[in-house]
């Protein structure tokens, strides 16, 4: 679980190492000259840093205690459950590239009016989440599980994403107890060549996701470019907690236009929809912090950047905020380790590692949700598998 943890603290590290050394932003805000001190600046990295604190002490605090006796409820070497999400996943790949569902910028315009119910409940779901799950739980065939490991990276891509590659690999540090350090001294020549490879890896998957995005491509960049400006800045809300401060009077004067319960109905468009979404949000306000009205698009504004923003607002609504934040994270665990499988606190702790950063409230949300109802699915196929085995028992 080091191994998650260290992916994203170390890109935050480099990321204030990199303003400092440079004066410049990296990631979203990459070019940008920083106007903050270098007090302030260490204040961000701490600021930054401190959500993944806490959600290690979430992780072993879960680790630590138990929640009852329960059955399991996932059967790992079960068939069923590789039959089940195997369908699932074509589904969703099915409706990605016939329709157009979960593409960036596009709704259900091309959805049949008798489906679209259907598809609006299993998009509840990130069907991301789900295939970390089964990365975690699968016991059968390697060819299985590289198949849908395939499958994942081409439904991430197909959406214009590559935070599929980060759950995928994040998956199986957890299922192999990666330790870098281990590795290393382990397969030194493997990393060399790791270290020569991954930047064209990295430049080639960016270039997919910008051209299905219409945006510019990577390809002239130089590896520390790549490397630093956009790969770090991409795990990594520092540069942006960093403008909400240094802009901080951006953020004052818009004010008036933030809904009082922007976060709550942001992050309870997981269960109603998107269109709940309030058209001022602060992820839309600092992606257009330097003039224009992006509205599909939007920049993480950081765990602490939100509550921040809704401090500002006011300090009750910070609380709620940070109460509905911490409800989240503990339906997700309390959830997960009712699964009861082998790695359900660490399930848990690497799906919530990348809310932590962003802040999102949908995020966090649609993660909670999404893992209740995996707790659901599984128990009632136990429940109906149960019931088919005492019946035939009584037969």
């Amino acid at each position: 679980m080091g191994s998650c943890f260290l992916i994203f603290i170390g890109a935050t590290i480099l990321s204030y190492l990199y303003v400092n050394i440079t004066g410049l932003y990296n990631g979203d805000f990459g070019g940008v000259s920083t106007e903050l001190s270098r007090l302030d600046l260490a204040v961000v990295l701490l600021l930054t840093l401190l959500p993944y604190v806490v959600l290690f002490f979430f992780y072993v605090f879960f680790k630590s205690i138990s929640l009852g006796n329960e059955r399991k409820v996932i059967i790992t070497t079960s068939r069923r459950v590789t039959y089940l999400f195997c369908l699932i996943l074509i589904w969703y790949l099915f409706v990605t590239f016939y329709f157009g569902v979960g593409l960036m910028g596009q709704g259900d315009v091309g959805v049949p009016a008798f489906i679209s119910p259907f598809i609006k409940i299993i998009n509840r779901i990130n069907p991301f989440y789900l295939g970390v799950l089964f990365i975690l739980v699968h016991e059968g065939s390697k060819k299985v599980l590289f198949f849908i490991v395939i499958a994942l990276a081409v439904l991430g891509l197909s959406r214009a994403g590559i935070g599929v590659f980060l759950y995928i690999i994040m998956a199986f540090f957890v299922r192999l107890n990666f330790s870098p350090t281990s590795y290393v001294k382990k397969y030194p020549i493997r990393f060399i060549l790791l270290i020569f490879i991954f930047p064209s890896f990295i430049g080639t998957i960016y270039d997919i996701r910008n051209e299905l995005r219409d945006e510019i491509l990577v390809s002239s960049l130089s590896i520390f470019e790549l490397v630093f400006i956009k790969l770090i800045g991409r795990f990594s809300s520092f540069p942006n907690l960093a403008m909400i401060i240094q802009e901080n009077i951006y953020f004052i004067n818009n004010l008036p236009n933030l809904s009082e319960n922007y976060f709550m109905l942001h992050g309870f468009a997981a269960v109603a929809g998107v269109s709940v979404i309030p058209d001022v949000i602060p992820e839309r306000l600092l992606i257009n912090i330097f003039g224009g009205d992006l509205f599909d698009k939007s920049y993480m504004v950081g765990f602490f950047g939100n509550l921040y923003i809704s401090y500002l607002k006011s300090p009750i609504i910070c609380v709620y905020n940070l109460f509905f934040l911490f409800l989240c994270i503990l339906i997700t665990y309390v959830y997960s380790i009712k699964l009861r499988f082998k790695y359900s606190v660490e399930y848990a702790t690497l799906l919530l590692i990348y809310p932590m950063t962003s802040g999102s409230s949908l995020e966090f949300s649609t993660l909670a949700l999404s893992v209740f109802l995996f707790y659901c699915v599984f128990r009632g196929i136990n429940i109906i598998l149960s019931q088919m085995k005492r019946r035939y028992v009584l037969e």
